[in-house]
């Protein structure tokens, strides 16, 4: 009987386990992926990451309505006329006064235009020279300085011609331009220079140098005549005139002047200083 009971609760524990342990795999058994028809795993699903999303700015308000403002008119301003004026030097060259007077010319970066007389080219042919060098224009005053309206036509034009090819063979310039002595001219003189195509120079400033007057005289008078596209009558050879020369120049620039030979004049302006003779 006792044999009969321990078999029975034998059986009733086998039964007791095997009843836990397959409600215990109901509750743990993991579902395993499904294999394809090819026996491989199904591809596993790419995963894309969310783009974040846009952080919303403040609205930024708006500026206020600024009527547009009309261009203004573009005025031109006109740009002042430059004046001109020539300084001319009678009667050298002079050793010891022409030389300085071409250096303080230089000096001041200007050029001039010197009447030389024959006789005194003939005696002093390197002063022609340096002047021409210096960028300076060379012109006509006779051979001996006397009054052209006393000559007969032969020694007229022989006071000329002489003077115009002494210098030309100087230089190898050809002036144009002439100065009768002291400004005396008549119709003679004024025919035979016309037969060599030259263009009589006077002048509108004539503060009387060759007076010697005190050097602050000479340029008060410059000054007091100077205007644009004006002739200045200076002479070689005077002291006072040496002296007035760098004041004279210092002036005119500070009153916008710019100094111009009688050839640089003449292309600009008529000036009625500057007498074109013409052929009878």
């Amino acid at each position: 009987m006792a044999i009969h009971i321990r078999r029975y609760h034998f059986a009733l524990v086998i039964a007791l386990f095997v009843a836990l342990s397959l409600i215990g795999t109901f509750f743990t058994k993991e579902e395993k992926p499904k294999e394809s028809m090819s026996g491989a795993l199904p591809p596993l699903q790419e995963v894309i990451p969310k783009e974040p999303k846009a952080i919303a700015k403040p609205a930024l308000p708006k500026p206020a309505h600024q009527p547009v403002q009309p261009l203004k008119p573009v005025v031109s301003v006109p740009m002042p006329s430059v004046k001109r004026i020539a300084l001319t030097f009678d009667d050298g060259p002079h050793p010891g006064y022409t030389d300085r007077l071409i250096q303080i010319l230089g000096e001041n970066h200007v050029h001039a235009t010197f009447f030389v007389v024959g006789k005194q080219a003939a005696l002093h042919p390197e002063l022609v020279e340096k002047i021409f060098e210096a960028g300076h224009e060379l012109a006509n005053h006779s051979y001996t300085h006397r009054d052209l309206r006393t000559l007969t036509e032969q020694e007229l034009v022989g006071e000329l011609d002489k003077t115009h090819r002494l210098v030309e063979s100087i230089t190898e310039q050809k002036m144009k331009f002439f100065r009768p002595p002291g400004g005396q001219y008549n119709d003679h003189v004024v025919e035979e220079a016309s037969n060599l195509n030259y263009t009589m120079a006077l002048w509108n400033v004539l503060p009387q140098d060759h007076l010697s007057p005190a050097s602050g005289v000479i340029l008060e008078r410059v000054m007091k005549g100077a205007k644009d596209n004006m002739i200045v009558l200076l002479h070689s050879g005077i002291e006072n005139t040496v002296a007035a020369l760098p004041e004279i120049i210092m002036e005119l620039k500070d009153q916008g002047y710019l100094f111009v030979t009688l050839s640089e004049l003449s292309e600009q302006t008529a000036s009625p200083a500057l007498v074109k003779l013409s052929k009878k």
